[in-house]
């Protein structure tokens, strides 16, 4: 199926210039002489690209007629490794049933002027999402992205895409703004507990200031040495402004079990008895994170709900 060799084909050929011409007509049937012909990689402007955490420049490749691929750009993700990079084609020359071949068309979608259909992929599944629209008979512009870690949500970041390339198209809408920024993100970590906070939990002075990344793809955040114990006795607190509570799973599967800390709601993903994590959807889009851990066996996740009230107490309203 051709739409597993575009997603997975290594893409060469760097450049993004050019506004891309044609005459996309939205709600109506797609003219038959009226291919659009540019550089994929121009549908997606710098701003697009920093919007969506992508890294810049995207990475083009030309037409391949032997395996019936259109010319694509693609885009790494910049900080998150378990989403797949996402990938524009751009046809002037090809149908649209050409391309997609037997692929099965899922659902159909209007968004930025264009009719959107999903095509569904028999290999990759439900975490890879890629919509497609026709602009003429022999011309077209899908977009392909995938999200390993929570596959029924692949196309909400493709949908995204979808609306921004449109708006490069001739005929499309506007790009959406985006969407203002979750109070979290001028939150410390290391403000979520004061002094007195941190001596009531027995935890050490002087707390770790952590940098977004320090351990993987994780959001930064702080970490406190408990009182007493070994030096493996830690506490950490981790704010995500930009990732939801079910993307940062922290590797501890949830146990079902929530509690009430201030008003919110916190769930727990206990590890083993050495390990406790609790989880705060904060809104749809932003999180944080408790974590203790030690060498030793405690009942850390009874100790967690305790820092959850006070954390809970200095988050943003």
């Amino acid at each position: 199926m051709r739409l597993v060799a575009a997603f997975v084909a290594v893409l060469l050929v760097a450049g993004c210039a050019a506004k891309v011409p044609g005459q996309a007509m939205p709600g109506a049937p797609p003219p038959s002489a009226s291919p659009v012909a540019g550089d994929p990689c121009a549908l997606l402007t710098p701003e697009h690209v920093k919007r969506l955490d992508l890294v810049e420049p995207g990475v083009g490749k030309p037409a391949n007629p032997k395996l019936e691929l259109p010319p694509t750009c693609e885009w790494e993700q910049a900080s998150d490794d378990r989403r797949d990079s996402v990938t524009v084609g751009l046809s002037s020359d090809m149908s649209l049933s050409q391309y997609v071949g037997s692929s099965t068309a899922g659902e159909t979608i209007e968004l930025g002027g264009f009719t959107w259909t999903r095509y569904l992929d028999g290999l990759l599944g439900e975490s890879y999402c890629t919509y497609a629209t026709e602009l003429s008979e022999r011309s077209f512009v899908f977009i392909g992205s995938g999200d390993r870690r929570t596959p029924e949500k692949s196309c909400e970041a493709v949908r995204e895409v979808v609306q921004l390339v449109a708006s490069q198209l001739p005929g499309g809408q506007p790009a959406p703004p985006p969407a203002p920024p979750s109070p979290l993100v001028s939150v410390d970590g290391c403000a979520l507990l004061t002094q007195p906070q941190a001596d009531e939990l027995g935890l050490r002075p002087n707390p770790r200031r952590l940098e977004k990344g320090w351990a993987g793809d994780l959001p930064g955040g702080c970490e406190w040495t408990v009182s007493g114990n070994s030096e493996y006795d830690l506490l950490v607190v981790m704010v995500a402004p930009d990732r939801s509570a079910a993307e940062l799973d922290y590797h501890h599967e949830p146990s079902g079990e929530t509690f009430d800390a201030g008003g919110r709601t916190w769930a727990v993903h206990p590890g083993d008895k050495r390990a406790c994590t609790v989880i705060l959807a904060y809104d749809d889009n932003s999180s944080v994170l408790i974590n203790r851990s030690d060498n030793d066996e405690g009942p850390y996740c009874e100790d967690l709900k305790r820092a959850a009230t006070l954390v809970t107490a200095n988050l943003p309203a």
